[in-house]
């Protein structure tokens, strides 16, 4: 289906939304009613059934975590063609396995997503670090810093990246009431950090910080994009990352073309702050089932020359093995990607609940027409751009 002008109904902290519009279009009328989704993805030209369908991260993650954590129901079209009103309190096993479900039972049709009131100004500020390991550091820090709005506390946005020489480089942003004060305000008060250079003060930035992002893609032309990420605790991410370093120095021929790493923090809400307390039951959520307040998104994005079909298939091996890296380390992988999710990958990360899927297909989806692919061998090979 193509992507449809989003006809959104809006409602003090909610929006009922089709899940096949792109949220660039459905942040736009948010922001036209002075609301805007909680959690944005870096990349706002997909639509909004497919991020909830895998999770749905970005730079607000540090505040609200995944989209899937910000819904409040949905609506599943099951493969027989019957329409479900789905939440917490109503179909609410359908509920959690359709929340970063894959598409496995069925089509999100309509969502009900929390929102927040849209700020009037905001201000970027990057700061340089030394190395990846610095850039942990910081965040680790932050994991313990109380949440606010003041700049005393941690910000609503945060994106690390280090790139292959191993400089390391953090974004955060604050929000503001005022131009004036945020226009003031030169420099964040975060621990550890020096060296932090303020950009300017924006209106939805979210906007400036997709084409940002398209840019850099634009830069990898004529490249296929083996791309995969990984969710760890702090401990296990180190080591993680760790392993990463040692493997691109050794001249892995899996790492030859990872031109950076990309490094998102994620709050977990905890059940206490959601309606129902439905978060911690999204089943097949990246963050289910995860301890503290916090876990960390590791992207590795390897941009292979197409006419390397060997690099290519290189890196797709490399992201393999970091995977069983990854689920040793008592971390799982992002439900979108090349990394692998054969069955007997699945049956470690979801423990119980994959049985519970299995179950579920079997009643309402006997022929298994429904993500097929995804329950076949090599699931995500196919997924390379």
């Amino acid at each position: 289906m193509r992507p449809t002008d989003p006809v959104v109904r809006i409602t003090p902290g909610l929006a009922d939304i089709p899940a096949r519009a792109r949220w660039d279009a459905v942040e736009d009328r948010l922001n036209l009613a002075g609301a805007t989704a909680r959690v944005l993805t870096d990349t706002l030209t997909l639509s909004v059934g497919g991020t909830i369908s895998v999770g749905g991260y970005g730079m607000r993650s540090l505040r609200w975590g995944g989209q899937i954590d910000n819904v409040e129901s949905l609506r599943l079209i099951l493969p027989d063609g019957t329409p479900l009103e789905c939440s917490a309190g109503e179909n609410g096993e359908l509920f959690r396995f359709a929340l970063g479900g894959v598409g496995s039972l069925g089509v999100i049709e309509r969502v009900r997503l929390r929102t927040a009131p849209m700020p009037a100004f905001s201000r970027a500020y990057i700061s340089t670090l030394r190395t990846w390991r610095q850039t942990f550091d910081v965040l680790n820090e932050i994991s313990s810093t109380s949440l606010g709005d003041t700049m005393d506390d941690v910000p609503m946005e945060l994106v690390a990246t280090c790139d292959a020489s191993g400089q390391a480089f953090m974004r955060s942003r604050y929000y503001f009431s005022t131009y004036e004060e945020a226009e003031k305000t030169s420099s964040p008060r975060l621990p550890s950090i020096v060296n932090t250079r303020a950009g300017p003060v924006e209106r939805r930035a979210c906007f400036s910080d997709a084409a940002a992002v398209d840019a850099w893609l634009a830069t990898f032309s004529g490249t296929r994009k083996v791309w995969a990420d990984y969710l760890l605790d702090y401990p296990q991410v180190c080591e993680f990352m760790a392993t990463v370093e040692r493997r691109t120095k050794g001249g892995h021929p899996g790492h030859r073309y990872l031109p950076s790493a990309y490094l998102l923090m994620i709050r977990i809400p905890s059940i206490t702050s959601a309606p129902h307390g439905f978060v911690a039951g999204s089943a097949l959520s990246p963050t289910a089932g995860a301890t503290g307040a916090y876990r960390f998104g590791c992207g590795l994005y390897h941009m292979v020359p197409k006419n390397d079909a060997a690099g290519v298939a290189a890196s797709i091996e490399a992201c393999e093995e970091l995977v069983a890296r990854c689920i040793e380390l008592g971390g799982r992988p992002y439900l979108h990607g090349v990394a692998s999710m054969s069955e007997s990958v699945r049956r470690r990360v979801y423990g119980d609940d994959y049985e519970s899927l299995l179950r579920l297909r079997r009643q309402y989806d006997p022929a298994g027409v429904f993500n097929a692919g995804w329950f076949s061998s090599n699931p995500f090979r196919s997924m390379v751009d």
